[in-house]
């Protein structure tokens, strides 16, 4: 089984992640462990719909 590092590693991308601080958090936690550019990005943000 492929390991999410492996496979980000053979597809030569990182991560994106709302700007959102919790967002941001966790994906800073990934780049820590997995090693791999993280950008933000507002155009991914959750928004309410209703």
């Amino acid at each position: 089984m492929l390991s999410v590092k492996s496979l980000i590693e053979s597809i030569g991308i990182g991560g994106v992640s709302s700007n959102l601080t919790r967002a941001r958090q966790t994906a800073e936690i990934i780049q820590q462990c997995l090693g791999v550019p993280v950008f933000t990005d507002e155009r991914i943000r959750e928004i309410n719909c209703c």
